[in-house]
């Protein structure tokens, strides 16, 4: 039987084909694998720049004699700095690398607005009562394991501020800047290069880099889930300013819910939490509903999945993608020292 078919463009300039038939599974071309193999080895030599930053950002403030300086402002600049110059710049330079090996164009960081207000709203909605569920999940397991006798270093936190500025740099330090520089990292750089090859393997793996990046597990887990989360939410408006947002908005609820329990007592506390929580997963239960009733708006092609018309195609071409992405020699160097570095954050009490 002759099969027909009909030819689409699609916004990163491939030729999506729908058949009449379920076509073959369509294996990854030799040159596929090549590409992801030097795009992944730009991004790992971008991981190892930041850890290597990191030591040497450590080092230059304790030459400086402020590596642990009890000046809160100046603290809240030290954070910003590096946010800028250690988890940042390395990958403004992939990026570029990235963009000439893919031959995109500039503007495939998708730093524009979004496709639609309306998925917009909805993307902080979901991603907000997803932040929430999380953090009570994050919460449960925690206790679990202490009372079994397994403990995680703590994430490190400012503290509450003593006066006005104190407040604005700790939203610089704590909400604003780390927002932007770890989205532009991973659901910028990371995710829009990685898309080429499914999109689904690239929220995987972006998620995977942003939860190995915070460096402890009483952080990972959940920063890995809601990085499936944001990652979807931008794929779903395709602009990064979604993922941006969704991240300002649970640095914020992080730093209000800090400020609220070193300031108030455990019941206003307590009240506060029930309240605000209820109505954020009311908020998204109801944004769920909705995407839900417009999401065939989209196509039957909700997510970008080469591999042929067969499921089992695109998920043996997704699954290629994500072990090509993580088996180049600087990925996997990098991946080995995070998987180390997270282990060594975990104590048991004997």
């Amino acid at each position: 039987m002759i099969l027909t078919a009909t030819s689409q463009q699609n916004p990163y300039g491939r030729v999506r084909r729908d058949y009449d038939e379920p076509a073959a599974v369509e294996p990854m071309p030799s040159e596929t694998k090549k590409e992801i193999l030097k795009v992944s080895g730009v991004i790992g030599l971008c991981l190892l720049a930041f850890l290597l930053l990191q030591v040497g950002y450590s080092y230059l403030l304790a030459f400086l004699g402020i590596a642990r300086t009890e000046h809160y402002n100046l603290s809240c600049v030290i954070q910003v700095v590096y946010s800028i110059l250690v988890v940042m710049l390395p990958f403004v330079f992939g990026s570029m690398a990235i963009r000439k090996l893919q031959k995109r164009s500039p503007d495939y960081l998708r730093l524009n607005k979004p496709t639609s207000w309306r998925y917009f709203g909805m993307a902080i909605a979901i991603s907000f009562m997803a932040l929430i569920l999380l953090n009570y999940l994050s919460g449960a397991l925690t206790l679990f394991l202490s009372r079994h006798g397994i403990t995680f270093d703590a994430a490190p936190d400012f503290g509450v501020p003593k006066n006005v500025s104190g407040y604005f740099f700790l939203l610089l330090a704590d909400v604003l800047v780390p927002a932007l520089a770890e989205e532009y990292v991973c659901r910028g750089v990371i995710l829009q290069s990685l898309r080429k090859y499914g999109d689904s393997a690239a929220i995987f793996i972006s998620a995977l880099f942003f939860a190995l990046m915070h460096g402890n597990m009483s952080q990972a887990p959940f920063a890995f889930f809601l990085g499936i989360v944001i990652g979807r939410m931008v794929v779903l408006t395709e602009s990064l300013w979604t993922g941006i947002a969704i991240h300002v908005v649970n640095n914020l609820y992080a730093v209000v819910m800090l400020i609220l329990n070193q300031t108030v007592s455990t019941v206003v506390l307590t009240a506060v939490m029930i309240i605000l929580d209820t109505l954020i997963i009311i908020a998204g239960l109801i944004a769920l509903i909705w995407l839900g009733a417009y999401y065939q708006e989209l196509g039957p092609d909700k997510l970008y999945s080469p591999g042929g018309r067969l499921p089992a195609g695109r998920r043996y071409y997704r699954h290629l993608a994500e072990l090509y992405t993580l088996i180049s020699p600087p990925t996997l160097a990098a991946v080995v020292y995070f998987l180390v570095k997270l282990f060594g954050s975990i104590h048991t009490g004997g």
